[in-house]
């Protein structure tokens, strides 16, 4: 189950208890509503964003501009440290859940960096004196854009905001902070645009002291701010209760002169709403070229400015009690007293600085008390919250309804299928097929309609694979979950490195940590090999450039050659070839593994193993996700198991329980294959059949699931077989290369780039067919033929313009409005496509500059620019590869027969000077050699490697290999059944079991037929008959004997039932079906009985038709107490009115049943 699912499925339980509580009259109607509300949000999955927060109330500003008072005001808690300057130094998330149950409040501070996952943990459930501690030192170093804290708060005091976001305060108090303040509050915003985007919208507010209008720092972002619905945008002028008369006075007195021609001396009669509409039009003057949004609200406010020792002792009680008071001192600077003498002295104020203060009329007066105060703010922002509330409810209305029809539909495709079929036998036998045509069908694409309409049965899955790739997107495994299977293999003979730890760069981990920068699906859950071996190649690509060769140790060289050396001379040929198959062979072999104490400790498989084993497990994902699309068909019961974790599935499973076998038994590495695998898979399948039954019918001992059967013989077909063909494979081409020394090579590699065939115009036609390449932009278009590109497009348009018909002027209108192309107005095709591409790439790519993916012009798609990070270097040294000319066929004839004479080799080792010693320069040449060759080795055996990835997709995905797929399942199903306890291929089934093989043991039930219908052996066990051409008594043991067995002790209450002629007509059967291909499906067909418990697979059918049911019920119950709840949280929550649910006594009760399905579906 996803998180997102998670969240809903425990946010609505929570809501059903809460609705039940409030229906029994507990608690306070009010605080039912909110919380309920809240519930409601964090349920709905359209109400999270991608950061996981629900309707987020973000705050900016200018530092001082009272931006975390007005967060403690909103959320109806104490939280962050408020002071003079900037106090918060990081984002600061607050999150508030109200609990009524608390007694005190609760805090946890958890520290994260941006664009990790790890979170730091500072505080948990403590109290506010904590918080405060661990936060202080956040915010007691510099300012950081890096780093993001986040603050839960439990409290029983219901607030307005579920999500709100502080960020630090604008400053210009020099160039560092400045940079660092505006990169948060734009990410901020940008974030707050994006949410707006998905309809997701989230409230602004934009703090601005009353103390600092001039020289503000928040119209810098006026850009973004202008983009934001007016509804969700409030501008709060804070610390209104410290207004400076004075320069307030001053603007209106100057604004009314301003506007009058003799101008007035007398004193200038103005209202307290006067006063609030002088302070907006100052704040929306220093917008400048902006302008803010249509509809956003202003609002003015004093916050509390109690001291925060006061606050960390008393808390909550004390801040409301400073808020208060505040607020009366703001509405007696306004003039608004119900104390006469403080009114008298703030008119005094007012009228010395020629104002006098006038009775506002009803309509300011209305106008006046909507905008004004921390109490109306927060009224502001419960209704917004209301409209969300309402929002989420409709839409959950809706998701409850389908949810219930979605499961209702499940439950009825379930209950057809809770009857075992009569043909149970040849269900494995069709499954098997259809897996084939399955796993076929998904792995070029999800839903491949050509195999489709061919095959009339796939019609059937086309609905399952629909739902499989619509709920794929969580589904899947990214580069992280298949590093984490691989790892499970750790200290066993599977595991391995690559590089080794002594051949990695040294930001080798740098590279690996960051891979999604370099492999972009890194992080994205893949599910068909296609995409998953794609992905693969190129992370094994990138490991391989990674590998970092050291110099050598030329003085041990040196002395080895002078303690050694047979010849008059020093000679290092064959000293640097054997250092060449050594460091070879530990990249891609094995190399020895230190351990703590830096000695060499135990061996480490290489390249070769790590590829094939994630290469095998590549093809292993892909048939797991077969099997998750197959569930959902006719084949549901043979696919049922009770221990399968929907992540991982049972193919997975299988992987883990193989290798941790390996783990427990140290096996010998000198003993056969079939000892390392085939017994530990048998011993495997032995331990997780069902205990011994002791009944008289020897057979029926230890059946197992269909399931296991199917996995295994899936597990060996897909995992074993790919693993160990890439394994033999690339140790053989690495073996080849370690013992040939074939340094001629090495030269065929370095001068590919001249000896291939090139065809510039070839290129050129090739980038105009191609615009929107990565490689054309990148290789094939150069600035020069832009810029002459467009010298011929703007001589051509003049020449249309000047000399060219009314016709031909309308077609280049045209072709400006987007309408035409201009190959539709050139004649000359080639030419016009020419110019197309360099227009197309002047646009998309200039030297020195990425494409601008944010730009709406250019669509073209960010992961295809594959080559946007290379520098201006590396693209010219390809270009003149690519672009160049090979030489004349003389030349090349040349150059390659004089490569071919080894005495003209230039990686010889010359003479050396000295008998003794070696010089730098021979030095050199020796590391030089040494690393060419090795360097050359190491790129032969990754393409030697990605050869054979793309092979393995074209070897199981090309529909002539179905039929041969198909028959080596069922044969290693059928390898099961007749006890060899290892899916063999039908092929290799292995002579040393000759006595279990369906040929010997055809001939021994002929040669024996009249003792199975004899009567008086019914009575004695089989050891105890009289065999005929019984060459072994291990022969006894094969179910096909066994089977007879049970024919001829079969009795029924019929009287034309005979055993008799039941056991020949078996035997004759049986006899017939060797002499075909089909035998396997006979083998099949009459012991599958005999082989599966067929039991637990409809147990677990039950098992999911109740868990359906009861979705159904929660589905229904969901969706009955949230409409009661709609239709009383507007007069609750808003008007605050005594309003309680209305739901009848049987909806509190489960009472939904689905339709009578499943009555006839006894156990």
């Amino acid at each position: 189950m996803s998180l997102r699912e998670n969240n809903t499925l425990h946010a609505m339980d929570e809501f059903c208890k809460d609705m039940d509580k409030w229906i029994d009259g507990e608690g306070d109607r009010r605080r039912h509503a909110f919380n309920l509300g809240q519930l409601l949000l964090k349920a709905n999955p359209n109400s999270r964003s991608r950061d996981g927060s629900t309707r987020g109330i973000f705050i900016i500003g200018d530092q001082s501009s009272a931006k975390s008072t007005t967060v403690n005001s909103i959320i109806k808690q104490v939280a962050l440290q408020m002071g003079n300057n900037t106090v918060t130094k990081v984002r600061t998330w607050i999150e508030h859940r109200y609990d009524p149950n608390l007694e005190r409040a609760e805090y946890d501070l958890l520290l994260q960096q941006r664009d990790k996952e790890k979170n730091e943990e500072l505080v948990r459930g403590g109290t506010l004196q904590a918080l405060t501690e661990k936060f202080a030192r956040i915010n007691s170093s510099n300012l950081n854009d890096t780093v993001e804290a986040r603050i839960v708060i439990r409290s029983d005091i219901p607030s307005f905001a579920i999500d709100c976001c502080d960020n630090p305060g604008l400053t210009p108090i020099n160039e560092r902070m400045q940079k660092i303040t505006d990169n948060i509050t734009r990410q901020t915003l940008e974030r707050v645009l994006e949410r707006q985007k998905s309809k997701n919208d989230s409230v602004v507010v934009l703090c601005v002291s009353a103390l600092f209008f001039e020289n503000a720092s928040w119209p810098r972002h006026m850009d973004l701010i202008e983009q934001i619905n007016g509804d969700n945008l409030i501008v709060l002028i804070t610390r209104m209760d410290q207004l400076n008369i004075r320069s307030i006075a001053q603007e209106m007195k100057d604004e009314e002169d301003s506007n009058s021609e003799d101008g007035n001396s007398e004193l200038l009669r103005c209202s307290s709403w006067d006063i609030l509409k002088c302070i907006r039009t100052k704040i929306e003057r220093q917008t400048g070229s902006h302008s803010f949004p249509n509809g956003v609200q202003f609002h003015y406010a004093a916050s509390s400015s109690v001291r925060w020792d006061v606050l960390t002792g008393q808390g909550w009680n004390a801040f409301v009690t400073s808020e208060a008071e505040n607020d009366k001192k703001m509405r007696e600077v306004l003039g608004i007293s119900d104390d006469d003498v403080r009114r008298a002295f703030n008119d005094q104020q007012w009228r010395e600085h020629g104002i006098e203060l006038v009775q506002m009329e009803l309509r300011q007066q209305s106008e006046f008390d909507e905008c004004v105060g921390m109490s109306r703010l927060q009224e502001r922002l419960l209704q917004r919250l209301h409209h969300h509330i309402l929002k989420a409810a409709d839409e959950l209305l809706n998701f409850t309804s389908n949810w219930r029809k979605e499961a209702k539909t499940e439950l009825e495709n379930v209950s057809k299928r809770m009857k075992l079929p009569d043909d149970r036998a040849d269900s494995i036998i069709k499954f098997c097929k259809q897996f084939i045509l399955v796993y076929q069908t998904l792995f070029s694409s999800p839903l491949y309609s050509p195999t489709i309409n061919a095959e009339p049965w796939l019609k059937e899955f086309g609905e399952a694979i629909k739902r499989g790739q619509e709920s794929s997107g969580e589904y899947g495994w990214t580069s992280k979950d298949m590093w984490d299977i691989f790892k499970d293999l750790e200290d066993s003979s599977g595991y391995a490195e690559f590089p080794p730890p002594e051949f990695r760069a040294e930001d080798f981990d740098n590279y690996i940590e960051d891979i999604k920068k370099y492999v972009k699906t890194a992080d994205k859950p893949l599910y068909t090999a296609q995409m998953l071996i794609q992905r693969l190649t190129q992370e094994y690509t990138m490991r391989s450039t990674l590998i970092y060769l050291r110099d050598l140790d030329v003085e041990t060289f040196v002395s080895r050659q002078v303690q050694l050396r047979t010849s008059t001379q020093l000679s290092f040929g064959q000293a640097v070839d054997q250092k060449i198959s050594e460091d070879y062979s530990q990249i891609f072999h094995k190399h020895e593994k230190r351990n703590s104490g830096g000695h060499y400790s135990y061996e480490v498989h290489g390249g070769n193993q790590w590829v094939s084993v994630l290469g095998a497990l590549c093809l292993l994902l892909h048939a797991e996700y077969s099997i998750r699309i197959m569930r959902d068909t006719i084949f549901s019961f043979l696919l049922q198991t009770q221990s399968d974790n929907p992540m991982h599935g049972v193919l997975v499973s299988r992987f883990k329980q193989y290798w941790d076998s390996r783990k427990e038994k140290l096996t010998d590495q000198n003993k056969y294959r079939e000892y390392n695998t085939e017994n530990q898979i048998a011993d495997i399948m032995k331990n997780s059949r069902r205990k011994t039954r002791s009944v008289k019918v020897p057979l029926t001992e230890n059946k197992v699931a269909p399931i296991e059967d199917l996995s295994w013989a899936i597990y060996a077909m897909f995992f074993e077989d790919p693993y160990y063909h890439f394994k033999k494979t690339l140790d053989e081409r690495t073996d080849l290369l370690m013992m040939t020394h074939a340094t001629s090579l090495v030269h065929f590699y370095q001068l590919t780039g001249i000896c291939v065939h090139q065809d510039e115009d070839y290129l050129i036609q090739w980038a105009a067919d191609h615009q929107d390449s990565a490689y054309t932009r990148a290789f094939l278009v150069r600035e020069p033929d832009v810029k002459d590109g467009i010298k011929v497009l703007a001589d051509t348009v003049n020449q249309i313009k000047s000399q060219g018909t009314d016709k031909d002027r309308e077609l280049l209108e045209r072709v400006v409005k987007g309408e035409l192309n201009m190959s539709d107005i050139i004649n000359r095709d080639k030419e016009a496509k020419f110019i197309s591409r360099l227009l197309e790439n002047l646009q998309k790519f200039q030297r020195g500059k990425k494409p601008n993916n944010n730009s709406s012009g250019d669509n073209t798609d960010p992961e295809s620019t594959i080559f946007s990070d290379l520098s201006d270097t590396i693209t010219d040294r390809v270009r003149t590869i690519v672009m160049g000319k090979p030489p004349n066929p003389e030349d090349k004839v040349k150059l390659f027969v004089n490569i071919a004479d080894m005495g003209m080799n230039p990686d010889s080792f010359p003479e050396t000077e000295s008998k003794s010693k070696i010089n730098k320069k021979e030095t050199s040449t020796v590391n030089y050699v040494y690393r060419r060759r090795l360097t050359m080795g190491i790129t032969s055996s990754v393409i030697d490697t990605t050869q054979q990835l793309a092979k393995s997709q074209y070897d199981y995905s090309h529909p002539q290999t179905q039929p041969t797929f198909q028959r080596e399942l069922i044969g290693r199903v059928a390898s099961l059944m007749l006890g060899y306890e290892y899916p063999y291929h039908p092929d290799a089934r292995p002579s040393s079991k000759w006595y279990l093989s369906p040929n010997v043991i055809v001939q021994f039930l002929l040669a024996n037929e009249d003792n199975f219908v004899n009567e008086e052996n019914k009575l004695n066990p089989l050891e105890d008959w009289n065999w005929n051409a019984l060459l072994d008594s291990r022969m006894l043991k094969s179910p096909l004997v066994k089977h007879a067995f049970i024919l001829c002790n079969t009795t029924e209450d019929n009287d034309d039932y005979d055993s008799k002629n039941k056991v020949s007509h078996y035997i004759k059967r049986l006899e017939g079906e060797c002499k075909n291909n089909k035998m396997d499906e006979y083998i099949i067909e009459i012991l599958a009985d005999d082989r599966f418990n067929w039991k637990p697979d409809q147990e677990n059918l039950y098992g999911k038709v109740d868990s359906l049911k009861d979705k159904m019920k929660k589905y229904s119950k969901w969706h009955d107490y949230i409409e009661a709840y709609r239709k009383v949280v507007e007069p609750v929550l808003l008007r605050n009115e005594d309003q309680d649910p209305e739901i009848n006594p049987e909806q509190r009760e489960i009472i939904t049943e689905p339709d009578e399905l499943y009555e006839d579906n006894e156990i």
